[in-house]
């Protein structure tokens, strides 16, 4: 497969063509998209990579690009250490859904604090809510 056809190109890709074709305005189809192919194709560099799967005693041998293919297409659950696991039906992962509660709480605290004056008793409280909620969110997301 070459780079430019990868899933992991396509939003890359968009965003060029809308750029380039605000600057340069003047390129056709063709030439726009043999310059976004260029573009990639020259800078890409497609390392090899190793996959060590644990729970079966195997490795397997791959390239950047086929893995995040894989990641995009399959999305497994990703950890901060590089560990994948598949995921088992459409079932969000529980840490990640506790951290987003989290950060949804600071910004309902900060939304709130905002429709309060500055220094006032109730600016204060909210204040002091949202710098809480965030304590905990960092707190989730540092520990992992």
């Amino acid at each position: 497969m070459k780079p430019s056809q990868s899933i992991a190109f396509q939003d890359y890709k968009d965003t060029m063509r809308r750029n380039i074709r605000y600057l340069f305005p003047q390129l056709s189809n063709d030439e726009l998209e043999r310059a976004i192919e260029y573009s990639i194709n020259k800078r890409i560099i497609n390392s090899a990579c190793q996959l060590n799967d644990t729970y079966k005693n195997a490795v397997y041998n791959t390239n950047m690009l086929e893995l995040t293919e894989y990641i995009m297409h399959d999305r497994p659950i990703l950890t901060s250490f590089g560990c994948l696991f598949h995921r088992h039906g459409d079932v969000d992962n529980p840490l990640y859904m506790m951290i987003q509660e989290f950060a949804d709480r600071r910004n309902r605290f900060k939304k709130e604090m905002l429709k309060h004056k500055k220094g006032s008793e109730q600016y204060k409280h909210f204040d002091l809510a949202q710098a809480v909620a965030k304590v905990d969110t960092n707190a989730q997301t540092n520990a992992f």
